[in-house]
């Protein structure tokens, strides 16, 4: 049996998937993993016991893993991982050369690969450092379930420092931050 670390964004249909990719052992994963209900979101982080031997396509675990395709579909409140960037239905877009296209897309639409952080405060923070953003982009910045306007905070790109301008942070309030 190997662990499989679930992230943000994830229902368990997704990390079946990532992890058997079928469904066809969503039961069994419920069971191995003590999981009563198929409601519950697993929360970022959470481990899952799973059986690499009952793989429905070892091609496909293959190359999602090292394509590091990460199924998240569940919804949200502070939104998505995947920023759209152009379509034709919007008239065109501006063009960013490292984008995603899911595969056998029927849409037209192309994704910006975004990556996230998150960061639990200490209480009272006004300004953060988090390293992985220097020279980054952020995309967008949430506040346990609400998502910053522009107004709300500062970043500078070359340290990698969130000053947040309404209010500090409150203890163990989570920031979750999407950058590319």
């Amino acid at each position: 049996m190997l662990a499989y670390k679930a992230v943000y964004g994830q229902s368990l249909f997704d990390v079946c998937l990532n992890t058997y990719g079928t469904f066809d052992y969503l039961a069994k994963l419920l069971i191995d993993n003590n999981v009563e209900n198929i409601d519950i979101t697993p929360y970022s982080g959470q481990i899952f016991n799973w059986d690499e031997m009952l793989v429905a396509d070892q091609q496909v675990n293959i190359t999602s893993q090292n394509s590091k395709i990460i199924y998240a579909t569940s919804v949200i409140k502070n939104g998505s991982v995947l920023s759209v960037i152009e379509s034709k239905s919007q008239g065109g877009g501006i063009s960013i050369p490292n984008y995603y296209q899911p595969p056998n897309q029927i849409s037209i639409a192309k994704y910006q690969i975004t990556l996230e952080t998150e960061y639990i405060a200490e209480g009272g923070e006004t300004e953060i450092l988090i390293s992985d953003l220097i020279g980054a982009s952020i995309i967008q910045i949430t506040r346990e379930t609400q998502p910053l306007k522009i107004n709300e905070f500062s970043f500078n790109t070359n340290n990698g420092q969130i000053t947040f301008i309404v209010s500090p942070l409150n203890e163990y309030e989570t920031i979750y931050i999407i950058y590319s």
